[in-house]
């Protein structure tokens, strides 16, 4: 019998923001070279929104609302790093304009090279 958890990951894989698909297209099926992504992944008794398990590396992507509930995410994050795992987070806007650097940043956490036919071909030049 499914979990709670298991069954509310399912609930949200079908509900995906844009964000959330944008970042998903590039993960999934080790878009990141060998690095293998899962999406609305439970870990505890949360459910995050891609989880690489095996380099222990968690990506948040945070909409609007995520203003709001600092002292949950901050718990949220406290709980994961305290279980091991690099806790990345990117608002949507991020991602909507910048899928490269978003990107690199996980390529950077996760140890694993981006796959060139998956990325554009120049990052965005430092600020």
């Amino acid at each position: 019998m499914p979990s709670i958890q298991t069954d509310r990951a399912r609930q949200l894989r079908r509900s995906m923001t844009a964000a959330e698909r944008r970042l998903w297209r590039r993960l999934r099926a080790r878009g990141m070279s060998s690095v293998k992504f899962r999406r609305q992944h439970p870990v505890g008794p949360y459910v995050v929104d891609f989880c690489c398990p095996e380099r222990m590396v968690v990506v948040e992507i945070d909409g609007g609302h995520h203003a709001t509930q600092a002292e949950e995410d901050r718990t949220r994050t406290e709980f994961l790093a305290g279980n091991g795992f690099r806790v990345l987070r990117f608002w949507n806007n991020e991602v909507m304009g910048n899928i490269a650097g978003v990107l690199h940043r996980i390529s950077e956490a996760a140890g694993g090279p981006l796959t060139p036919s998956r990325l554009p071909l120049t990052l965005p030049s430092p600020p």
